[in-house]
């Protein structure tokens, strides 16, 4: 059995200055000093860095809150998790859900107000599983407020385990057990009058089935059936894991599928997450010889180059739009490019081939990779990519990106620990 996490930070140099850039996007911080009331405590997911602030620098993503309480939990540093736990805690809606992000200075979303507002089973997964993996690495209680605080996480994190499981496919054998996407669209269209870009937003039940947020679903309830001890949410997380290998998993790419469509047509475009952290998924399954297959994909697929960086890109053959309006408009000196024509490097999936590296054993690759990545940091933090793809991916600092960091460094630092997704 892997030692529990010391509750003494303790972090390395390079993941203490991540840390510190962390603790500084908590509301309130500089850039909202006067967030919304029930907004204290999250974090903002990127910072404006060099340029000015906009919309985005205000917006807390909850995948990010998630990730900085693992990276915090990782750490050792038990309050500052716990802080942005409560927080994200405050905000979960009534049927177990998130709201993919929240406005830090007002109140949108709500119930009142969600209009261009998603919800995604991934996102929320992530957010189950930062409650989890802090309670798999709690002492016992040892006062009323502690016992307070383990009863509300795993609370909350019950319902966000039922919320996801009222999301499982039943009527299609490919694909039953899987969870679909959530709710909500926000898709790019060119309007004709003005030759200019405009999101369309359309509420609604999704109908299709990523893969990677079935890989976040199937660690969170593994997780979470460790903590509570419920049989349901173990035999949830088996059915994803037997379909993800039965259905999903690719012998002819060396890597997962990136889902169904809302047709329930294979979905067969090539995404780095359905190598790398496919690749994570596949060890904490015990498919060494399928997880060695994915990671070579992922290297050998999007291994890319933007300056003096080098890591990996998000995608390898699909366009960078998937309307060629769309994509005519924004990059009309490359109307044609597709992923792999793109010279660009993202920080938080290259981290994730990091982790995925030091999983099978090879410390060398994975620091190689965290050393790269530590070139695109500005200030403390570390940006979420080397470009601005508009509407795809932001150049500025970010939490993804710095958190990621942490905890591939907390995972270099002691690897015998236990750590994100290894079971």
């Amino acid at each position: 059995t892997a030692p529990p996490v010391s509750v003494e930070p303790r972090p390395a140099a390079p993941a203490a200055q991540s840390l510190g850039w962390l603790r500084a996007r908590i509301l309130p911080n500089e850039l909202v000093p006067e967030p919304d009331p029930h907004r204290r405590g999250l974090i903002l997911s990127y910072a404006p860095g060099t340029g000015p602030p906009g919309p985005i620098h205000r917006k807390s993503f909850v995948y990010d809150g998630a990730l900085a309480a693992l990276a915090f939990s990782l750490a050792g540093d038990r309050v500052t998790a716990s802080r942005i736990l409560q927080a994200l805690v405050r905000v979960q809606r009534s049927d177990g859900s998130f709201w993919f992000s929240y406005s830090g200075d007002v109140s949108w979303p709500d119930e009142a107000d969600h209009e261009m507002a998603i919800i995604r089973s991934g996102a929320t997964a992530w957010v189950g599983y930062a409650l989890s993996f802090y309670l798999e690495g709690q002492p016992p209680p040892d006062s009323p407020r502690a016992e307070r605080e383990r009863d509300r996480f795993l609370a909350t994190a019950r319902r966000i385990a039922d919320f996801l499981l009222t999301l499982r496919v039943a009527d299609a054998p490919h694909a039953r057990g899987l969870l679909r996407g959530g709710r909500g669209v926000v898709r790019l269209t060119v309007d004709p009058a003005r030759k200019t870009v405009q999101e369309v937003y359309q509420d609604g039940p999704v109908r299709w089935i990523s893969t990677e947020q079935n890989i976040s679903s199937f660690f969170f309830l593994a997780s979470l059936h460790r903590v509570s001890g419920e049989p349901r949410y173990g035999a949830a997380a088996q059915e994803i894991r037997q379909r993800l290998l039965g259905s999903l998993w690719q012998e002819d790419l060396g890597q997962f599928a990136q889902g169904f469509r809302e047709d329930g047509r294979l979905d067969r475009t090539l995404a780095l997450d359905c190598a790398s952290w496919g690749a994570l998924f596949l060890v904490a399954a015990g498919e060494t010889d399928k997880a060695a297959r994915a990671l070579a994909t992922a290297d050998r697929l999007y291994q890319n180059r933007h300056g003096a960086v080098a890591g990996h890109r998000p995608y390898h053959d699909r366009p960078i739009y998937d309307d060629p309006r769309v994509q005519r408009v924004l990059m009309p000196a490359a109307p044609d490019a597709r992923w792999r024509d793109l010279a660009i490097v993202w920080a938080e999936g290259s981290l994730g081939v990091a982790l995925a590296h030091l999983r099978r054993g090879d410390v060398d690759r994975a620091r190689e990779i965290v050393g790269e990545i530590a070139k695109m940091r500005e200030g403390d933090g570390i940006r979420h990519a080397t470009r601005e793809v508009a509407y795809e991916l932001s150049a500025s600092p970010s939490v993804a990106g710095t958190a990621w960091h942490v905890i591939v460094e907390e995972a270099l630092r002691a690897p015998r620990a236990r750590g994100v997704w290894a079971r």
